[in-house]
């Protein structure tokens, strides 16, 4: 079993000390554009460190075993193999992390606080049907890009009802390509989360679109980094 090393929370805690000193100086200097620039910064976004994790995978693939790998708050898995899922998960040495599908995904969810979900799929079938749910308000959610399907999500962001990111794979990373949406989740710092006007294409894809609703976007630009994370994660173990 391994899990996320301890440098990313001290990456975390410095990027929150510059931000913080970049909003104390441009308050001392109120009307200049320094102080202009302070005001434009979004707001930091909200802790999540220790919430619980529940990973939406569409089978027992990759991002379910790097996931378990490297989540140490994951406690749910959505999926159509329920079974494949828990032979992955025990042989990972995660007993505890229940395993459940789609259709009960809602009643196994805790009851309180926010959650984070990591949409691991191109198929977002079992968060769409949480939407208009009492449980939906609290989730989190970073979605990998989706096959189709996704004018309810943005619509549901739009709204309020849901908390969106989006990441997308690097194709030079092949089948670890994927495993971006838990790296993303973790705040890692090698996945490049930019705001971005969205809308959605043709096929039902999240696409860049002028006056777009504005969501938090990563990517992983360099191929090989998803590897070395794991490579470093696996040697500490």
């Amino acid at each position: 079993m391994t899990f996320d090393q301890p440098e990313r929370r001290s990456l975390a805690q410095q990027s929150q000390d510059d931000w913080e000193a970049l909003r104390s100086v441009g308050e001392l200097f109120p009307g200049t554009p320094l102080g202009d620039s302070a005001d434009e910064l979004p707001a930091w976004p909200e802790n999540l460190s220790g919430t619980p994790v529940v990973l939406a995978a569409g089978a027992a693939d990759i991002v379910l075993r790097v996931a378990a790998a490297t989540a140490r708050e994951l406690t749910l898995v959505v999926t159509d193999d329920v079974d494949a899922a828990r032979a992955v998960l025990d042989a990972q040495g995660r007993n505890e992390v229940q395993v459940s599908d789609s259709g009960n995904a809602a009643a196994e969810i805790a009851t309180e606080g926010p959650i984070r979900w990591i949409g691991g799929s191109t198929n977002a079938n079992a968060l769409t049907a949480l939407l208009g749910s009492e449980v939906v308000g609290r989730l989190r959610v970073t979605q990998l890009q989706v096959a189709g399907g996704a004018g309810p999500l943005l619509e549901a962001a739009q709204t309020g009802q849901l908390k969106l990111d989006l990441v997308s794979p690097n194709p030079g990373d092949g089948e670890l390509g994927p495993t971006v949406a838990v790296a993303a989740a973790l705040l890692l710092p090698f996945v490049d989360l930019r705001q971005v006007p969205v809308g959605v294409d043709a096929d039902g894809r999240f696409a860049p679109q002028a006056g777009g609703t504005v969501l938090w976007w990563g990517v992983s630009p360099e191929a090989g980094a998803i590897q070395a994370w794991l490579d470093r994660v696996q040697g500490g173990n």
